[in-house]
């Protein structure tokens, strides 16, 4: 944490907000968000939810290399990985569905977003399961 602080606090994001010891344990440094702090992380976050960014998934760079391995074998991993990407999807559907009308949609819209990132998943993998 020392290496995320440090430039943190240099930018005067955070600030020493007490000191704590608890019994014999050495005493520890609390630090808080400074006005400042709390400014840059909010745009920040803004920033990250409005946004759209190029993101590099781990499937994304083994599609890059998959020509390494035999067409045959493509198919089966990528018809297995259509498969979990079913049952996931089908778990969060099913997630959603019980809290439907439960809760705030704010509180569930990371979960509706996996949903359809996993879906779309698995449907683009269903489709590249016919490589041969």
């Amino acid at each position: 944490m020392r290496e995320h602080r440090r430039p943190a606090e240099k930018h005067g994001f955070v600030e020493v907000a007490g000191v704590q010891r608890q019994g014999n344990r050495p005493e520890r440094t609390l630090y808080g968000l400074t006005a400042e702090g709390r400014t840059e992380m909010h745009d920040w976050l803004a920033d990250m939810v409005a946004v759209p960014a190029r993101e590099y998934p781990a499937f994304e760079s083994a599609l890059s290399l998959i020509m390494a391995l035999h067409p045959d074998e493509v198919a089966e991993l990528l018809a297995e990985r259509a498969n979990t990407l079913e049952v996931h999807s089908a778990a969060l559907r099913g997630v959603l569905d019980k809290l439907d009308g439960e809760l705030p949609r704010i509180f569930v819209v990371e979960t509706e977003f996996q949903a359809h990132m996993v879906a779309r998943a698995s449907s683009a993998s269903t489709r590249s399961c016919c490589c041969r």
